[in-house]
């Protein structure tokens, strides 16, 4: 049998940037799965949940890869010289960007996602819907979640009455709102780090 060939180690330069990718993109994706919706967790409704399955398998990964760019952020800032002011003012436009895409959120979803009662009302499932109704038989005079029961709850059968197009923009519209928010609440978690690892400056006496 022949032997097999030695690879070459990594120069020390790339295995410690090869630990820092899996560092920053893995495990915190695992710390963060209860957040993200991986991990059920009692009393606890995931964002997530706003967000209708066929839409969660593109939120998850691009939210986990997002919050890995915050965290590398973070570090890089908090290997930085910041002031106290510096921190204090990123905190102030990050919650403006929080409520910002809060409110955005809060707006998208609503438009585009049609919660049905199936089961007797017992079960409800969401489905994704586009920005505008068709207006379209068999759903002329009908609202989102009557017309979804009407034309059956398959997904593809959905964006076939909506339209292609306009399940896309309303699928990108949701999923940059969720990232949006989401990636600004780990920035102000990240802000508050690097301002518990800073000492306030006592004040000069005057003399």
């Amino acid at each position: 049998m022949g032997t097999q060939p030695r690879i070459p180690a990594a120069p020390p330069l790339a295995t410690k940037w090869a630990k820092y990718v899996v560092g920053f993109g893995v495990s915190v994706a695992v710390g963060l799965a209860p957040y993200l919706g991986r991990l059920n967790v009692p009393l606890f409704t995931p964002l997530l949940n706003l967000i209708p399955p066929s839409v969660q398998d593109t939120a998850i990964p691009l939210s986990a890869a997002l919050m890995g760019i915050v965290a590398v952020l973070i570090e890089w800032y908090g290997m930085s010289k910041l002031t106290l002011d510096t921190v204090q003012k990123w905190f102030s436009r990050t919650v403006l960007w929080i409520i910002a895409g809060f409110i955005l959120l809060t707006i998208i979803q609503t438009r585009v996602v049609a919660r049905v009662s199936m089961s007797g009302g017992k079960e409800t499932a969401s489905f994704l819907v586009g920005l505008h109704d068709p207006h379209t038989p068999p759903c002329e005079r009908l609202g989102k979640a009557e017309c979804i029961k009407l034309i059956t709850t398959d997904p593809a059968k959905i964006e076939s009455h909506w339209g292609d197009d306009n399940i896309a923009n309303a699928k990108l519209a949701l999923l940059f709102s969720y990232l949006a928010f989401t990636s600004g609440f780990g920035f102000l978690v990240g802000l508050l780090v690097l301002r518990q690892g800073m000492t306030t400056p006592t004040p000069k006496k005057k003399t």
